[in-house]
Formats: C-alpha cells, structure tokens, sequence
C-alpha cells in the first residue's frame, strides 16, 4: 500500500466540521424517515382500535299477561317487537356505526303474579322481524310462577342462537320476541321481563 493511499484513509476518519455536521443531519433525516414508515405500516390497525368504542348494553321487554276468562290448559302465544334503538340510549346513538355485537346472556323475571299462575312449556323465542315463526327458542319448563316471582332466571341459549340474535339487532336493529305457554287455569295475571345482555363495538362519533 502507498503513502498516498494511507493518507486519503487517514482522511476519511476524521471529517471537517461542516462535513460532519451534514454527515448528522442525513443520519438524522434517515432516522426519522425510517421511523415514519415504521410507524405508518404499524399504526393503522393501532388508529382503528382507538377509534372503536366498546359499550355495555342491556334490553328489556315486558310482556303483560293478563287472561281474564275462566278456562284451563289455555294455549297462549304473544309476539312484540324488540326495538334496540328504542330501548336502549347507547345502542340507538351508536346504531349507524356498530361493528359488531356481542350478546352474552338472556335472562327473565316474573313480577306481578297473581295466585295459582302455573306455565306448562313455557318458551321464549326470537326471530327476524320479518319471520313468520320463532326461530331461537329456549324453554322456560313447567313452572310456579308465584314460587319464582321475582327471580332473575337465565334461558339457556345455544351459542349460536345468541350468535344469531347478536346478527339480527346488529343488521336490522330490532327482532321479535314471542312468549309461548300453556296456561294451567285462567284467570291469570303476571308480567315477564326479558333483559337481553349484550355490548357493542362501534366508531367512535
């Protein structure tokens, strides 16, 4: 090897002031690019979440029963309308920008029972607004409805019929409920509450 060529590799080690100074704010710009498109490739997933909120939610119908006439073994069957934005403030604020929903759990309580009200194959059951039958259906058994007055029940629900109610409010905002039963004698008077438990992800507004 030269001397001149141990002189330029001298050289390089060690630059002038000005070139080092422009050697740190490549390096400098470099960093920030590389951290940019870091960022930018790793955020967008990261932007999404936060723009998600995620909300609690619960819908309550009541059926009134209320059969006055003196029979027994009386065939009844009641089908309403489970309006979600109507029920619940959170799920009709939100209703044009859900993600998804989620229902956990079905539950009932009877209240307002009057004396000697016996349900034989008591049912409760959803479907799509437009069904002309129930579709998820859960039973509610042979029950004494004064016994159990004012104790919250859970309906066992498959997972897949409260993956299917979850679709239907999500898609259509609304269901319908249908309460089903033979009424051992009449006259009878209660009242059945239905809570849907459920939560919802949405965009933020």
């Amino acid at each position: 090897m030269d001397k001149k060529t141990i002189i330029l590799g001298l050289q390089s080690l060690f630059l002038h002031p000005q070139q080092m100074k422009t050697a740190s704010i490549v390096l400098r710009s470099a960093v920030a690019v590389c951290f940019a498109f870091v960022m930018s490739s790793a955020s967008c997933d990261l932007f999404d979440k936060v723009d998600d909120v995620t909300i609690e939610i619960t819908l309550d119908h009541t059926f009134n029963v209320n059969e006055t006439a003196s029979a027994t073994n009386v065939t009844y069957e009641k089908k309403e309308t489970l309006d979600a934005a109507q029920l619940n403030s959170d799920f009709n604020k939100y209703k044009d920008k859900i993600k998804s929903i989620s229902v956990s759990s079905v539950t009932y309580v009877i209240t307002n029972c009057s004396d000697g009200a016996v349900v034989q194959n008591g049912k409760i059951a959803f479907s799509s607004i437009n069904a002309s039958s129930a579709q998820q259906i859960t039973s509610l058994g042979n029950e004494n409805l004064k016994a159990i007055e004012g104790v919250t029940k859970s309906l066992n629900y498959s997972q897949a019929d409260l993956d299917a109610l979850a679709n239907l409010l999500k898609n259509d905002k609304k269901a319908l409920i249908y309460l089903q039963a033979t009424l051992a004698q009449t006259p009878v008077k209660f009242d059945v509450t239905v809570t849907v438990n459920a939560s919802i992800t949405a965009d933020a507004l």
